[in-house]
């Protein structure tokens, strides 16, 4: 039965990880600073760029107050997840996978710059928009 809960906790882990990494981690040290970048280059307003920093924030609260919600009914519960190597192991793998993807494969880039430029759009300059475009055709040619 501890085997069992053990591997609860690595999936439970894994889970949040990603859930971590892919909406606060990636947003801010990817998206935020790339969209701070163009705004001083002139090609997003920097409107955009303040626009990107919400749905991380966001996510942080939102994991934040679960947990504050929790803690209350489940005090034992939540001390026994902070203080599980598993749990702790399934987060590091999430981070470790996720950043090799981003990193290491050109699909992950390919999704992250979609990703980033669909959201910047509106906020495109006229020069930002040529230099989207010039990206965007760029991501649809085969290597």
């Amino acid at each position: 039965m501890a085997f069992l809960a053990e591997i609860g906790l690595l999936a439970g882990g894994f889970l949040l990880g990603t859930i971590w990494f892919t909406m606060v981690i990636l947003p801010i040290f990817f998206g935020l600073l790339r969209a701070v970048f163009w705004s001083i280059k002139g090609l997003v307003r920097f409107r955009g760029a303040l626009r990107y920093l919400l749905p991380p924030v966001i996510c942080l609260g939102a994991i934040y107050a679960t947990a504050l919600f929790l803690y209350p009914f489940f005090p034992a519960a939540l001390a026994y997840l902070i203080e599980s190597e598993s749990f702790a192991l399934g987060q590091s793998l999430a981070l470790v996978f996720l950043l090799g993807r981003a990193v290491l494969f050109r699909s992950g880039r390919t999704g992250l710059t979609a990703g980033f430029l669909s959201f910047l759009q509106p906020y495109l300059t006229e020069s930002g928009t040529e230099a989207a475009q010039r990206i965007q055709s760029r991501l649809a040619s085969p290597i």
